[in-house]
Order: structure tokens, then sequence, then C-alpha cells
């Protein structure tokens, strides 16, 4: 391999293991060098061997750590200049990233780039964020966007392993990025208890880090005893590592939109996943064929988390209601409302999501849509009715005229 790749990869381990499908395309041509927030650097290395990892502090903790910063990041940022890269990959919007970008000749930087002094985003990026504007159309999963910022992606289907549910034990992560993304204990304790019914064994275990801790504590207070005998709580006691080898061993793993859920889709191991609040399935939700998903869709949803939520909660209450609870079960139903049940398949273009129980409003919207990304990037055309409405969400005056 002559050629060398740098990826900008500066966010948290969910956006890490989402970046993969960049990582293994452009590890077919070309030494692959990542550039990661530090606290990733060790578990970069292991879910992706061959990469010349280097680590950042992109996340500081206090403005009293800017010293101890400054210096540890200077050494990075020596080591990536020195380096004569024919591509690079940038991946956030972030002040750091930007000037990480300004390291290197603009021709060769895609994603956020800076021209003559000016940050802006490369017109792929910009596809991207302006159909994010209709996010119950959004018609590409994360993973699959970055990953066709290499020349030639690998197939889908090459991604992650086969899902397989031949480990042991039921994996419960208790909370997302947020409160709002994350399942309330009463509704969690009730969906153990259902999917603990189809499992080959009856341990459980409730995975987080200690902050998590209450958590737990309240949510075996809420369980039957029962189930409470057959919990293991590793809340607060597992690294990154260990986390990897403790998913590894699951059957499956029930968990909001987290990295953890991104982790168990990277080993192979089957997911339910719950999405609640602004999470949403088509935009980051678990990669490959054959997972489960329940998406709330409430008239608000998906909703934007930094803005104060004005309906109580209506998405978590959804989970509350018996048929929610059987067809995450039964994983399809008919009589579900204001919300679906999705499972994951792969096409040419990436993942996507089918609905099993529940009625998807937007699925034809959202259909066509992802043709006319098919069609862009140069697959061949399906017979597909593009209504006036989607092509004007994709196509605007500024990106084509002179």
């Amino acid at each position: 391999m002559n050629s060398k790749t740098l990826i900008i990869q500066l966010a948290r381990f969910g956006d890490l293991l989402q970046t993969k499908r960049l990582v293994k395309s452009l590890q077919t041509h070309s030494l692959v060098h990542l550039a990661v927030d530090s606290s990733l650097a060790s578990l970069s290395e292991i879910i992706y061997p061959g990469t010349v990892v280097h680590p950042l502090k992109a996340h500081a903790v206090s403005v009293t750590d800017s010293k101890d910063i400054l210096q540890f990041n200077s050494r990075s940022i020596k080591e990536l200049a020195a380096n004569d890269f024919d591509l690079v990959v940038n991946l956030n919007f972030s002040g750091l990233n930007f000037s990480l970008a300004r390291l290197f000749d603009p021709d060769i930087v895609k994603g956020y780039m800076n021209i003559n002094g000016q940050d802006m985003r490369h017109p792929w990026t910009r596809l991207f964020f302006r159909l994010a504007g209709q996010r119950r159309l959004s018609p590409i999963n994360l993973m699959d966007f970055w990953g066709h910022f290499a020349p030639s992606p690998i197939a889908a289907h090459k991604v992650n392993p086969p899902v397989s549910d031949k480990g042991r034990g039921l994996g419960v992560v208790l909370a997302g990025r947020n409160l709002r993304r994350s399942v309330p204990t009463s509704s969690l304790s009730v969906i153990i208890q259902a999917l603990r019914s189809k499992m080959n064994s009856r341990e459980i275990f409730l995975l987080g880090s200690k902050a998590e801790r209450p958590v737990a504590k309240e949510l075996k207070s809420q369980i039957s005893s029962s189930l409470v005998r057959d919990i293991n709580d590793l809340t607060g006691k597992t690294s990154l590592t260990d986390l990897k080898d403790v998913v590894s061993s699951l059957q499956m793993v029930l968990t909001p939109d987290t990295g953890t859920m991104h982790l168990a889709a990277h080993l192979g191991v089957k997911v339910t996943a719950i999405f609640v609040s602004s999470a949403y399935c088509f935009e980051t939700g678990p990669y490959g064929q054959g997972h489960n998903v329940f998406q709330a869709m409430p008239f608000c949803a998906p909703c934007v988390e930094t803005r104060e939520c004005r309906f109580d909660l209506e998405c978590h209450d959804i989970l509350m209601h018996k048929e929610s609870v059987r067809a995450l079960w039964k994983g399809n139903g008919q009589s579900l409302e204001n919300a679906v049940i999705y499972k994951s398949y792969i096409d040419d273009l990436g993942v996507g999501y089918q609905a099993q129980a529940g009625v998807d409003k937007f699925a034809g919207k959202r259909s066509a849509l992802r043709e006319l990304i098919r069609r862009h990037l140069g697959f061949e055309n399906r017979d597909i009715d593009i209504p006036d409405e989607v092509s004007q969400l994709f196509f605007q005056e500024k990106e084509w005229m002179l």
C-alpha cells in the first residue's frame, strides 16, 4: 500500500464505531491513520487493527487542563503534519477539526475543510445536512454517509459480521446519551421480562458507567425477584475493552441509541434497540441485517434534544402500552399506534429499516429520497416514482446554477 489516508474522528465512542465502513473501505488500498480522542486510542487499535492511531485530547474536562492539553496535542499535530497524506477525511464540525484541516492542502480534504481561510463543507456533507433538515425522511445511515467518502466503499454486508444469537444472556444498557433518550426503568423492567422468555440463558447483564448505578438499583427494585436473582450488575465495573469482551459473549443486547449498541452490531450480536426522543433509527440505527428497532413515532418525533420537551415525554409513555411490549416480544403486529417496529436490512446503498409492526407514514417519500441518493452515487436506477416535492428537497438551485 503506497497511499496514506487520514481520518479525523474526534467524536465519541459510538461515532468511532460508525466510522467502520469508511475505515474498512480505505484499508483495501491505503494505510489508514486515525486521529481520535485520547480516551478511545486503545480501543481504536483493537477495533481497527492495522491502522495508525494518533491520540488527541478533544474533550476538555476543565479550563485548567488547557496547558496539558496543548502540550499533549502539539505532539500529535506535529506527527500528523509530518505525514504526506493522499486523502484526509475530516468528519466532525468542531474548532479542533477545522484547525487540523488547515495542516493539509484543501484539495485533498473531504468533509470539513478550510479554503483560503474560510471554513467550508464538502458538497457530500452539504447534501447530507440539507436532507437532515427533513428528519422523518432521513434516507441514509450515518455509517453509510461517512462510508461514501471512500472512492470505492465496500459492500454493506461486509461491514459487520452476520447477526448471531448463539451467545448467552441478555445485556441491558441502562442509559442513552441523556435522560430523554434513555428507557424509563418502569418500561425497561417489563421489556426485560418479555425478552428474557425468548433467551437461551437466564442471565441478565446490566451495562453502564458508575453514573448508571442508581438506575441499576432502581431497576432491581421494580423487577420481579425471580429475575433479580439472575442479574449480574456490571455498572461501573467495565473498561471499554472489558465491555467489548462482555458484549461479544451475549445472545442479545437491549439498548437505547448508544455506543454499546454499535459495539454489539460491530461484533455481530443481535440488537433490540429502543429509539425515543431525538434518537432516530434511520440516522444512527444498528448496522447490519436482522436487528430489531422500536421507534417511538408520536407527532413530535424525532425532536431536538437541546430543546425542552413540551409534551410530557409522550414517546416514553408509548413504551408503557401493552401493544408496544407485545410487538417488541413478537417482532411484528398490526395494532401498534404511534410507534413502529423495524427490522434492519442491507442493500447496495447500505443499511435500511423495514416496518414489521405499526404504520410508517413516511416510508414512501423516504424510499424515493433514498433512490435519489443511489442515483447521485452512480447506482443503477430502480423503477421508483419520485414525487416532485421529494425532488425539490434533493435538488436546490444554488447546487446546480452557474
